[in-house]
């Protein structure tokens, strides 16, 4: 289920409960003249990830835009800096397992197209 981004992401990624999964779609933002993400990969992984995340009500996910071509491709994109995000689209698995801990997983780049890779990472 695709879920608003009402806070920053450190608070959302803070409130993710114990033994409670988030997903982070980390995409290209939309380009005003076409309407669609920049990057063409993002453009091809998103009816998956729409596919998936729709039709489950246990499966939660954000959206969070990384910004313009320009914005993304600085060293200093604040997703690269603070989430480590190489690539778009990137998805990120937050889980809080029982002691609290938060582990991060994630999904990167082609891998995201690849349907076996996405199923097994988000468990299905």
């Amino acid at each position: 289920m695709l879920l608003p981004l009402k806070e920053s992401l450190e608070s959302t990624l803070a409130n993710v409960a114990k033994n409670e999964t988030l997903f982070v779609a980390y995409l290209a933002s939309v380009d005003p003249r076409t309407k669609q993400p920049w990057c063409p990969t993002v453009r091809a992984a998103l009816p998956l990830f729409n596919n998936a995340f729709n039709s489950s009500k246990k499966l939660n996910v954000v959206h969070v835009y990384v910004g313009n071509m320009p914005q993304w491709k600085t060293p200093h994109n604040e997703f690269r800096v603070k989430f480590g995000i190489s690539a778009v689209p990137t998805l990120g698995k937050y889980t809080r397992d029982a002691q609290g801990n938060l582990k991060t997983s994630l999904l990167v780049d082609y891998d995201c197209l690849d349907a076996n890779k996405f199923s097994k990472f988000i468990d299905i």
